[in-house]
């Protein structure tokens, strides 16, 4: 491969400072939609509920009122899934302990 070939590819790194490209664009979210905050031990697992995208921890759902379904994976651990109480109103927060398959 040419140092040519390379180019747009590198140029594409060197926008992104985190060396990946940036995530797409999320969907417009409901007004009715509430912050779900989630923490985990460890940090990093990505966390997400159907109709979301997913997002590594710590990090923030919108999700409609009501009960919800989370799964936390991160390699090296087994699944979790914690089920969440959306409120109509404030931000809820979520924090999951993952168990090391180890």
């Amino acid at each position: 491969m040419t140092l040519r070939a390379l180019l747009p590819a590198l140029a594409l790194l060197a926008a992104c400072p985190t060396g990946r490209p940036p995530p797409p664009p999320e969907a417009p979210r409901s007004p009715t939609a509430r912050e779900v905050q989630v923490e985990s031990t460890p940090a990093g697992a990505l966390v997400s509920a159907p109709g979301s995208s997913a997002c590594p921890t710590p990090c923030s759902l919108w999700l409609e009122p009501g009960r919800h379904r989370l799964s936390l994976r991160k390699s090296g651990h087994l699944p979790s899934e914690v089920e969440v109480e959306v409120g109509a109103a404030g931000p809820t927060r979520v924090s999951a302990a993952l168990v090391s398959s180890h």
